[in-house]
């Protein structure tokens, strides 16, 4: 039998070493990706039910049980459109039924001064 001698290609070597990386990369991307189709809408739930109970913890916890929610109270002291409307209007007169008291005080001032 001859002897034969052996002339490794380190570019194949390597580019196919880099092509079955590559190849193991996108499937490990692949996997999270279908996983977290299937996991990750109940975790989004989880977090949801938590967030919940630790907001209904928190308002029991600060809030009596007879006290209104903060959103009750702004609805109770949120003034009308009709309201806003009347104190306009009275405030409209007060000031003008001040300017004419003060326009009567400086004419009068005046007829004292003549």
């Amino acid at each position: 039998m001859k002897h034969e001698q052996v002339v490794p290609d380190y570019v194949m070597m390597l580019e196919s070493s880099i092509t079955v990386l590559a190849l193991v990369a996108c499937g490990w991307l692949l996997f999270k990706l279908v996983s977290a189709c299937f996991w990750f809408p109940q975790y989004m739930k989880n977090l949801e039910v938590e967030a919940e109970k630790a907001q209904a913890h928190l308002e029991n916890k600060l809030l009596p049980k007879d006290a209104p929610t903060s959103q009750e109270s702004e609805i109770k002291e949120s003034p009308t459109d009709s309201e806003i409307l009347q104190r306009n209007s009275t405030n409209v007169e007060e000031k003008m039924l001040q300017d004419e008291t003060v326009k009567e005080k400086s004419t009068d001032e005046k007829k004292k001064d003549k």
